[in-house]
């Protein structure tokens, strides 16, 4: 009987489809997560997430299902050493991310800010200023699942596309790609800027202020991927003295944010507390579905079929 170790929670629900469709043991510890480095010598599947001292202990350890999109902390070298499967829940969580990525762009654009500040005056909003995603270059730096499928949704809005990942692949939607080495030098082309980007070496810090002193007057720079490729400090600068309209940011480092952060003291940073995920009205648990369906394709050994695969190398 294969055996799973949940570190990630499921619900009595979830526990029950698993075990009337699928002949598997699951084994609980979410709650004595120090337990998993006693018990792990038969655990087969990881729901979760692994650390590298308890490797030793889950010798036939073959697949890990990260419950998140994002894996840095997965791409640690015993584990690439390892090479079980790992899949994560990039394509599950796309719709919701991409549409919360889009209300922050046209928070913006639209003059939200302003119109929010006069309805608390209770003064009828006089605001000049909005903007069209229809048309607007817009770089979306990352072209994965999550990055294909916000560029199918600003197509729709009639959005001139320009996407950027590893190697300047093509990409259905964009006017054309390039790769990421390339990018800073297309800002000056671009309205706004929407990063999906894995957090990876490459990617650490990558938005500093080199970066935001090429981005237009007027852009909005909006992440919803992870805060550690935004140099903060280099953002609150750039947001402070006007050169950008402002930043939506799902995402920061660290997280939760401290209290005594800057970013909540600065106008026209919009934060929304890693939440982008959300909104599905069908999908209670998109982690539990995405593992679902890859359950049957992994007892089947149909590893090829199984969904949202990711490559602990390039952190992706």
């Amino acid at each position: 009987m294969t055996k799973i170790a949940l570190v990630s929670t499921i619900s009595e629900a979830e526990e029950g489809v698993l075990t009337d469709a699928f002949d598997v043991e699951l084994l609980h510890f979410n709650h004595r997560r120090d337990d998993l480095a006693k018990e792990g010598d038969d655990i087969d599947i990881i729901y979760g997430n692994v650390r590298p001292f308890e490797l030793p202990s889950l010798p036939n350890l073959k697949w890990v299902h990260a419950t998140w999109a994002g894996i840095e902390n997965l791409c640690y070298p015993e584990l690439i050493e390892r090479d079980p499967i790992v899949t994560n829940i990039r394509g599950a969580v796309a719709d919701a991310m991409s549409e919360h990525a889009i209300a922050g762009l046209l928070h913006f654009i639209r003059d939200l800010p302003e119109h929010d500040r006069a309805n608390k005056q209770k003064q009828w909003s006089r605001s000049a200023s909005g903007s069209l995603i229809k048309d607007s270059p817009i770089l979306v730096m990352g072209t994965g699942g999550i990055g294909k499928r916000l560029i199918e949704i600003l197509s729709v809005f009639g959005a001139r596309l320009i996407g950027v990942n590893s190697d300047g692949h093509d990409v259905t939607g964009c006017e054309k790609c390039i790769p990421l080495d390339k990018a800073l030098a297309h800002l000056a082309v671009a309205d706004h800027v929407i990063c999906t980007l894995p957090c990876t070496p490459s990617t650490r810090g990558f938005f500093n202020r080199d970066w935001f002193a090429e981005m237009k007057p007027g852009s909005v720079f909006v992440n919803i991927s992870r805060g550690a490729v935004v140099n903060e400090a280099d953002l609150i600068e750039a947001v402070q003295s006007n050169k950008i309209r402002g930043a939506f940011l799902d995402v920061t480092d660290p997280e939760p944010l401290p209290e005594d952060s800057a970013l909540w003291n600065c106008d026209n940073i919009f934060i929304t507390g890693h939440r982008s995920y959300l909104g599905s009205r069908n999908v209670v648990n998109p982690a539990f579905e995405a593992f679902k369906t890859n359950l049957g394709h992994f007892l089947n050994s149909d590893f090829e079929q199984m969904i949202y695969r990711v490559n602990l190398k390039s952190g992706y």
